[in-house]
């Protein structure tokens, strides 16, 4: 969930600004998770400070942490897929040594039909202009 705040926070108000009704910023929520994990516990984390300056690098950041915290949970998928990041690189963290080479041919092969797959079919009974 601080994750998905982050994320929503700093693509409506950037980095270092509290969304309206709360005190947490982006930047606030990604530094209580990584003193959590032990990163910069207690001390100023120049890396995080960097990339508050910028929307952009900031939203790397979340990325790269939403990947982190996130790997064993299935959820890169669907991430990449919200991005409209190429899936093929599913396939770059790690998985191209352990992985069965025929399983890599069949993901490529599938990746341009599951990129333009829709993520959420609406029920046929939405898509009637009467209703």
């Amino acid at each position: 969930m601080f994750l998905d705040y982050a994320e929503a926070a700093n693509e409506a108000v950037g980095p270092e600004a509290a969304v309206a009704g709360s005190k947490w910023t982006a930047k606030s929520v990604i530094k209580s998770l990584r003193e959590r994990a032990g990163i910069c516990a207690g001390v100023d984390d120049p890396y995080l400070n960097e990339c508050a300056q910028n929307k952009d690098k900031m939203r790397e950041l979340i990325r790269n942490e939403r990947r982190l915290e996130l790997c064993f949970e299935n959820h890169r998928f669907y991430d990449l897929r919200r991005w409209q990041v190429d899936l093929n690189k599913l396939n770059e963290q790690g998985c191209r040594n352990q992985c069965p080479q025929r399983w890599l041919q069949d993901h490529r092969c599938r990746a341009a039909q599951l990129q333009a797959a829709p993520v959420l079919r609406p029920h046929p009974i939405l898509r009637d202009p009467e209703v």
